[in-house]
Formats: structure tokens, C-alpha cells, sequence
């Protein structure tokens, strides 16, 4: 619960399609709460890293110093921009929401993490940010944020349970979103029509049952929501898709909704 004069901090790994969705979330959805939103602009590996490069440092930290360095090389002041966290501390926030990529990469010359080991640093990340009241809590989309729009009929589309992607898609997955899906665009969920609340109902229910079919194998809304919570959906991601080099299509942000107001 965000009490008076409490905030909510958002951090997203990108910086335009993941905060321009919660713009729309928090429209529908949070209208009298005070919120800041953080683009960390790198995937969770480098956030991993650079959280173990200080065992001190917490993450409201590392924030304000990636601020920091940000602003400091600015040659000229730019009056739009907005230092967010300046005069921020940790107290402040009530909540802290991370939503990222799994988005794996292919071991080669130029990536030198094992799958393994990727996986390994996505898992203690999971397990870190386990509490949004204390460090944060991490949301991951599989294998990115595109997934919020990869229905292939009209919704509700009742396959969706059964897509999946190939696991080193990489950023291939933005190109086979725009050729695969019904959807070209957000519009259909941030057009303030008719449709926009009913098209966010059948995206929540149909990502829902999704996590409960990836974790349970039943493609129904689940009896208890921590039988859906990020660690147990990407244990069954790891031993039923990424074991055959696949990955289940799943969105983050309709289980932060689901999660946050049941």
C-alpha cells in the first residue's frame, strides 16, 4: 500500500516502449499514486554485473550515480531533461517495480557467458529483488517487452498459451512480432476507445493462464497467485522450454497487475 507522500519507482531496461505501456497502466490503473520512472537503458546481465561490482551499493544507489555520470557528460544543459533521482533516497519509495528482458544471448566471441551462467545471474536476480517493499521486485518479459502485443487473432486469442519462440531469437523477435501478430502497433491498447479497457482484461487473463500453464501445465486462471510468482515461472521456463532451446511467450506487466491487486 503507497501511503501520502510515498512513491512508487519504476525501472524499466528500455527506454521507450517499457515506460510509454506504464504510462497507459498507470492511467487505468493508478491514477492518485505518485510514481518515478527509471530507464537503466542495459539489459539485467550488465545490471547484475554492476551490482556485484559493490556489495555495498543498493540499487536506488547505483541508479543515482548512473544519473550522475549521465548528466555529467552533457557538454550543455538540456532543459527538458530531468535529474529524477537527485534528491531522492531509498526511504522514499514505498515500492520499487524492475521489469527486464530474459532475452538470452548465444555464446560466441563476443558474449562470453555460458547459457549456464546467464541463467545463473537472471536466477540470483530473481532471487534478490523478491519483495517490492524491500530491494524491489523483478518482472521478466520472455524474451522481451514486444511480447505485450504477440497475438496472432484478434483477442482474446485463445492460443496464445501455446506460443513459443526460439531461444537465441534476440532482437529478430521485434521483426517476427511485426510480421506475426494481429496487432502492428500498441494502439489497440492505448487508444482510449471502447476497446482499450476490454483488450487489457483479455491480455491479463490470457497471460495469467499462460504463467499458469507454463508453471502447471493447466491452461487456467491459478487457485493461488505465488503458484505463478517470477522464480517459479522461470524454473518452468528453464526445464520445459529452455531445455529444447525454446522459450514460452510471456508478459510482465499483466502479472504485476494481477499480483498487485489480488
Amino acid at each position: 500500500m503507497v501511503y501520502k507522500n510515498e512513491k512508487i519507482l519504476f525501472i524499466f531496461e528500455g527506454k521507450k516502449t517499457e515506460p510509454y505501456i506504464m504510462q497507459i497502466i498507470k492511467e487505468l490503473y493508478f491514477k492518485n499514486y505518485k510514481y518515478v520512472f527509471i530507464s537503466y537503458c542495459s539489459n539485467i546481465q550488465s545490471l547484475f554485473n554492476e551490482l556485484n561490482k559493490d556489495d555495498d551499493l543498493d540499487l536506488v544507489g547505483l541508479l543515482k550515480e548512473k544519473e550522475r555520470e549521465y548528466f555529467k557528460k552533457k557538454k550543455k544543459k538540456h532543459s527538458k531533461l530531468e535529474k529524477k533521482l537527485e534528491k531522492c533516497n531509498r526511504d522514499e519509495f514505498s515500492e520499487i517495480y524492475l521489469f527486464f528482458d530474459y532475452d538470452i544471448k548465444k555464446p560466441d566471441k563476443h558474449n562470453k557467458d555460458s547459457l549456464k551462467t546467464q541463467n545463473e545471474k537472471i536466477k540470483e536476480m530473481l532471487e534478490l529483488f523478491d519483495n517490492e517493499t524491500e530491494k524491489g521486485k523483478l518482472y521478466i518479459n520472455y524474451p522481451m517487452v514486444e511480447s505485450i502485443r504477440y497475438f496472432k487473432k484478434e483477442l482474446p486469442d485463445e492460443d496464445y498459451y501455446t506460443y513459443t519462440t526460439n531461444l537465441f531469437i534476440g532482437r529478430k523477435f521485434k521483426e517476427d512480432t511485426n510480421n506475426f501478430s494481429h496487432y502492428k502497433n500498441l494502439a489497440f491498447i492505448t487508444s482510449k476507445d471502447k476497446n482499450q479497457q476490454s483488450n487489457w482484461k483479455h491480455i491479463i487473463d490470457l497471460n495469467i493462464k499462460k504463467a499458469n500453464h507454463i508453471c502447471s501445465d493447466l491452461n487456467e486462471l491459478p487457485s493461488k497467485k505465488i503458484s505463478i510468482n517470477q522464480q517459479e515461472i522461470f524454473k518452468n521456463q528453464l526445464s520445459k522450454y529452455v531445455s529444447k532451446n525454446e522459450i514460452a511467450i510471456l508478459n510482465s506487466f499483466p502479472l504485476f497487475l494481477y499480483e498487485y491487486f489480488n
